[in-house]
């Protein structure tokens, strides 16, 4: 109240206070108020202090001093307070300032503890690392990897925390840091965690190798190549792609692929991105066939009214992702992102330092072919007649199976010819469905 009280005596716009009950089950052991101010969300809470009864993870809550505070957070850096007194930073830990300066990641309590208290906490590390492009203290990788704090991740974090901390560390500059550390820590396969029945057990080390070559790919084609939100699709695309194609029996008996099992259920994100990760790992193949006429040695590509169909219709099924699975594609030419079919995978590929320059040069010169065929909004294109439309022509009461071919078949003569209008398709559907009628 005072706050809004504040915000409105300077005209500023004033919010509601959220508050987030604790969940001890799940290690989320405060109970704290968030309220935006200025268009930051700013969180509160009290001072803490926390105990432990014997063989309980539960912590007992109290007020505590600014020490006791300090030493039960994640990270020392992450463990500075700020007196707005005095206008000075103080570091209780005697540890977070010397941190920040020789640029180490260390929690304030010993690693084991500090992570058992709150597994979660393994995951932060590692995004503040690789975020920060800092070094681990010693201890903390190896504590990281003892087998209780692992188990502790898997059986005590919700997978809603665990896919906030994945995918603010997908989002990053970067990803590929963070998944490097998974790997070495043991605790790809705990994070992305594929179905039961699915036979592979260890498979982070290629799909950690597939989002490399996928980065350093992308890095390359510029910023600009892809929109924020078609990267972050791609980048679960690029680390999944080994993945592909294994699947499992989802609900009503359904065959489902493993992958949107790994963004859906594994990682809590949006339905969305599980279905364009999918889209984009389906139509991959399909792309890579095309590279025979979009992309040739002696780089004149196959501008032919087949060419344009197969292309045109292939962009509008990927809509804007098509560039995102122009990139995927091209991947598959190294051996790195061959699917991952046996439960002991043995040894595991290196990506070829050539693959990144094949890659780059096989994109852009498919994207030209797919310009020079007037196709890069291919997918934003409407049919000339609308469903009503053809529906009067071929004497339809209603719509069904035989409308549903009629539209199809227009836009493909529309792909085929794109310099005529809406009267020359009108005569050549009515003369097509004369004949088959």
């Amino acid at each position: 109240d005072a706050v809004n009280a504040h915000l409105q005596a300077k005209g500023d716009e004033q919010h509601h206070v959220a508050v987030i009950l604790s969940n001890p089950e799940q290690s989320k052991h405060l109970e704290t108020a968030r309220m935006k101010i200025l268009g930051e969300w700013i969180d509160f809470v009290n001072l803490r202090a926390e105990s432990y009864a014997e063989n309980s993870r539960i912590p007992t809550m109290k007020f505590g001093t600014p020490l006791e505070d300090a030493i039960r957070r994640d990270l020392t850096i992450n463990a500075l307070f700020y007196n707005i007194n005095q206008g000075i930073v103080e570091d209780f830990t005697g540890k977070g300032m010397d941190d920040l300066q020789n640029q180490t990641i260390r929690t304030p309590l010993p690693p084991k503890k500090t992570f058992l208290d709150d597994p979660l906490r393994v995951l932060r590390a590692v995004r503040y690392r690789a975020r920060f492009h800092f070094q681990y203290a010693d201890g903390l990788l190896e504590a990281a990897r003892e087998d209780d704090v692992r188990q502790a991740l898997s059986d005590k974090i919700s997978r809603e925390r665990i896919g906030v901390e994945v995918d603010t560390l997908m989002k990053s500059w970067n990803p590929v840091q963070g998944v490097k550390d998974f790997c070495d820590m043991n605790i790809f396969e705990i994070v992305f965690a594929v179905p039961g029945e699915c036979l592979i057990k260890r498979y982070g080390q290629r799909c950690s190798q597939s989002l490399e070559l996928a980065w350093e790919v992308l890095e390359k084609l510029g910023e600009e190549y892809l929109t924020p939100e078609e990267r972050h699709v791609f980048l679960y695309a690029a680390l999944l792609l080994p993945l592909r194609n294994q699947t499992h029996m989802g609900p009503k008996k359904k065959v489902k692929e493993a992958t949107y099992h790994i963004i859906r259920d594994s990682l809590k994100l949006r339905t969305r991105d599980a279905e364009a990760v999918v889209l984009l790992h389906n139509h991959a193949q399909k792309f890579k066939n095309l590279f025979a006429v979009l992309h040739t040695d002696a780089g004149v590509p196959d501008l032919s009214k087949s060419t344009r169909i197969g292309t045109g219709l292939l962009i509008r099924d990927l809509g804007h992702l098509w560039r995102a699975c122009l990139v995927i594609a091209a991947l598959l030419q190294d051996p790195v992102t061959c699917p991952i079919e046996k439960a002991d995978i043995g040894k595991e590929p290196l990506y070829k330092e050539s693959s990144v320059k094949e890659v780059i040069e096989v994109c852009k010169d498919v994207e030209s072919s797919i310009v020079a065929l007037g196709l890069r909004e291919a997918w934003k294109l409407k049919p000339l007649l609308d469903g009503k439309t053809v529906m009067r022509l071929l004497g339809m009461d209603k719509g069904g199976p035989r409308l549903g071919v009629a539209m199809a078949a227009q836009m493909e003569w529309q792909l085929a010819n794109p310099e005529k209008g809406a009267e020359e398709c009108t005569k050549w559907l009515e003369e097509m469905f004369a004949q088959n009628s």
